[in-house]
């Protein structure tokens, strides 16, 4: 079970420095870990589709955006999106959606509703330290103790050995998560975005807001 100041300690214990005791400390290296932790927590969750961090949602077309073109819905992404595991017409996923695009905020389809699959960095889903894997807890602090290698050690021979054992932590953390999830089944949805010129193409003010 991960805590927030384990999370600390292990990051300082990787890098050879003297631990803190407490999230209070008046300790150099505790504020520059604060000054980073959120980010990097962030960018952990961005690196994969955890099973732990994976929730199930139905949204609903938005009654504020009508397209003026294109797919005949338009769907908000929720506030907790980190990013996609599925996305189908039904509750089952399967078959998933196709037809759709990912755009900025927003998802545009043809049917109404549709059901979602995401990592959330919600409280009680990704962001629910006690819920973690060990392998991911592991991932995250070495992912701490990479970020702020430089600032509490100045050693680039360090830095080195961080990087490789975030490396190595990702690449465990994922094959150990994997095998919780059946096989993944690719949608074409992300691919349309992409070839559209990606998630920052809103082709033209294809919709008007009510």
């Amino acid at each position: 079970m991960a805590s927030k100041l384990e999370l600390y300690k292990s990051a300082l214990r990787l890098l050879g420095s003297q631990r803190i005791d407490a999230l209070t400390d008046a300790q150099e290296r505790r504020y520059v870990i604060d000054d980073c932790y959120d980010e990097v927590l962030a960018e952990c969750l961005e690196q994969g589709q955890w099973n732990f961090a994976m929730k199930s949602i139905e949204v609903e077309s938005s009654t504020t955006i009508t397209p003026t073109f294109g797919y005949a819905y338009a769907f908000q992404k929720p506030a907790d999106f980190v990013r996609l595991g599925a996305l189908s017409a039904n509750e089952r996923y399967q078959p998933p959606l196709a037809d759709y695009e990912d755009e900025v905020g927003y998802w545009w389809a043809d049917v109404d509703p549709i059901y979602v699959k995401h990592v959330s960095n919600a409280t009680d889903y990704g962001n629910d330290l006690a819920a973690w894997p060990a392998k991911y807890t592991q991932y995250v602090y070495s992912s701490i103790a990479e970020r702020v290698c430089m600032a509490l050690t100045q050693s680039d021979s360090k830095l080195e050995e961080m990087v490789k054992r975030k490396k190595d932590a990702l690449v465990s953390a994922r094959a150990h998560d994997a095998m919780n999830q059946p096989a993944p089944t690719v949608s074409a949805g992300s691919w349309a975005s992409a070839r559209l010129g990606g998630s920052n193409n809103y082709r033209g003010r294809r919709y008007e807001r009510g």
